[in-house]
């Protein structure tokens, strides 16, 4: 009976992603932590689409490959340079590397690997979000008594009340 090797992301949240609680800065760590959930469910969704696209075309991958790679350097630049997901980022490169255009089902494989990934990535994102919390100070601070003037005011809140 051979050994199982389980991907670590797989085991437990990846550092950088831990470090997301810790940042400090402008809009930090708010900012990096709602934006860097958003963004990663976006991907995985946007990989999903791709794949729905892959697999009805009729000239595959391939046609596709300038627009696969440009949303791939996108999304790798953006998890680098906004949160701080080094391993997020240097995955979904060796995976664009790796990507054979010319065959559709290894390309699909490919990218299901990194659909898995991706939605592991937000996975932990999702999990470490203090969800309550967010929405607990939005509602005494949005309209609520901690609120500004401006978003208590009736008329300005038609609406947002739903």
């Amino acid at each position: 009976m051979g050994s199982v090797t389980v991907d670590p992301l797989f085991a437990g949240p990846p550092e950088e992603i831990r470090a997301l609680m810790g940042r400090q800065g402008a809009l930090q760590p708010a900012g990096g932590l709602l934006y860097s959930e958003a963004d990663t469910r976006n991907f995985h969704e946007i990989l999903f689409v791709i794949h729905q696209a892959v697999s009805a075309s009729a000239d595959g991958p391939a046609a596709m490959r300038g627009l696969i790679e440009a949303l791939l350097a996108y999304y790798a630049g953006r998890f680098r340079g906004w949160y701080g997901l080094d391993e997020a980022a240097r995955r979904i490169e060796a995976t664009a590397a790796g990507f054979d255009y010319g065959d559709r089902a290894a390309f699909l494989v490919g990218l299901e690997q990194l659909m898995s990934v991706a939605g592991r990535v937000n996975f932990w994102i999702d999990a470490q979000m203090p969800w309550y919390e967010i929405n607990e100070t939005l509602k005494r601070v949005v309209g609520g008594a901690e609120a500004p003037e401006s978003s208590r005011d009736t008329q300005n809140r038609k609406g947002r009340d739903r």
